[in-house]
């Protein structure tokens, strides 16, 4: 059967080999803003069917105008191809509509628009789930574009996020009302903004910087409860409306007052959290949302040992199929999602994690990096004590003067990652080795 990803990213490669290994024939879309990466995505995926497409940048277009040119491409693509499926990819979210739409106009299986309207907004999804009985931090406030809350009373630290948000982008975490104003107030040098960064971006309170999702997006924010714990991630399938869990992994984020992921590591450091995720998975089921089939993602607080959603996806977890597939050494979660998604019975049942795995984006920090020299050899770097080795090494910068712009201006790499696995050990052993491994990189910058 011809399959389509509608927004591949290296991240997908393991969705792509899954759906070959299976018989299946795959067309990847993929546009990137910057052209010369391309070839990085196909190589690395190496689709049946290789479909590169222009940015919104290259051919001048707003959001509005760019989304309306993407589902005309994917209707074209789904008409002359005979696709029988989109795939919920890891960058699902930001073609989601326009899947949803061609999935309507040609009777496909997958997510569809009333479903995507729910699941895509943070703003409207987390409050029906809370009224649903799902645990989620209270939510003080809606935040319309380009208006500020309307009640700075509030119990602090909150935490303010962008309905429309994506991988940390745009969160803030107020410590008390007079930098909670400071976030939601025009910005002090709108000049600053780009339409090719998110954020407008400042340093005017204590030297620290300011970073939120440009409202022009029409996006609103949840300024919400802040809860104290560890981040929680869940990868799984759904299949008639039944949520199956895969795996559960820790995220870890950067502190406040930004939250921008920077490493994931299985099994849980956190015990005993079963009886809270069986818990949560019940009321995904009690909750009366009509969940598309196919693969979703949550990310937790661990509070008061209960699993408090922040956040949830119909897509894959890019970091949860790296985690499965160098845990395992098989494309089980992969597998499971397109499964699922066709409406077929699940043909696996119950991923079993073999080895202790821990990954990380390469933390680079913002700046002009130069002369950067990675360790010689990257076979030395392997801790015999319970057999530890580095599994993928990906190193975004090869040369000299390439200038990072960091989510949140934190020091987190948006491309680079180290994995390791601990065949016999721990995932103490994993972490250890991949923070011996940045620690020898180095390089000069430039700020």
């Amino acid at each position: 059967m011809n399959l389509l990803i509608p927004q591949g990213r290296i991240s997908d490669k393991y969705l792509v080999r899954a759906a070959q290994e299976m018989g299946h024939r795959v067309y990847l879309m993929c546009n990137l803003q910057e052209p010369d990466r391309l070839g990085e995505v196909e190589k690395a995926c190496q689709p049946d069917v290789w479909i590169p497409l222009p940015s919104r940048f290259e051919l001048k277009l707003s959001h509005e105008d760019y989304a309306s040119w993407y589902h005309e491409k994917i209707r074209v693509c789904v008409a002359y191809n005979e696709i029988i499926v989109i795939l919920p990819c890891s960058s699902m979210d930001v073609v989601m509509d326009e899947v949803a739409m061609v999935n309507e106009d040609f009777t496909l299986l997958g997510i569809h628009p009333e479903q995507a309207e729910f699941f895509r907004d943070k703003t409207v999804y987390l409050p029906a789930m809370a009224e649903a009985g799902i645990l989620v931090p209270k939510i003080y406030e809606i935040v319309e574009p380009n208006d500020e809350p309307k009640n700075y009373d509030l119990p602090y630290p909150v935490i303010a996020k962008p309905g429309l948000g994506c991988g940390g982008w745009g969160i803030y975490i107020a410590s008390d009302e007079e930098r909670l104003r400071w976030f939601f107030s025009a910005s002090n040098n709108p000049s600053s903004f780009t339409d090719n960064a998110l954020f407008y971006q400042d340093r005017d309170f204590a030297g620290e910087p300011k970073s939120y999702l440009h409202f022009g997006m029409g996006g609103r924010y949840l300024v919400q409860e802040y809860l104290d714990g560890p981040c929680i991630s869940l990868a799984g399938t759904t299949s008639d409306g039944i949520p199956k869990l895969d795996l559960a992994y820790d995220i870890g984020i950067t502190a406040p007052p930004t939250c921008a992921e920077i490493n994931f590591g299985w099994p849980s450091a956190h015990r005993n959290i079963e009886a809270a995720i069986t818990r949560l998975l019940a009321s995904y089921s009690k909750c009366g949302t009509t969940f598309p089939d196919g693969a979703w993602m949550a990310d937790t607080i661990l509070h008061d040992r209960e699993l408090w959603l922040v956040d949830f996806s119909v897509r894959m977890s890019s970091s949860g199929t790296k985690m499965l597939y160098h845990a395992c050494g098989n494309l089980s979660y992969a597998k499971d999602v397109i499964h699922a998604t066709l409406g077929d019975t699940w043909k696996i049942t119950g991923t079993n994690p073999k080895f202790p795995t821990y990954y990380s984006f390469i933390p680079f920090p913002k700046g002009k990096i130069s002369n950067v020299k990675y360790p010689d050899n990257n076979a030395s770097y392997m801790n015999h004590k319970g057999d530890t080795r580095l599994v993928e090494i990906v190193t975004p910068i090869q040369g000299n003067g390439r200038v990072f712009e960091m989510r949140n201006d934190t020091q987190v790499a948006d491309r680079g990652w180290i994995v390791s696995i601990s065949n016999i050990g721990t995932r103490s052993n994993a972490q250890e080795l991949v923070e011996q491994y940045i620690k020898g990189i180095k390089f000069d910058i430039n700020t």
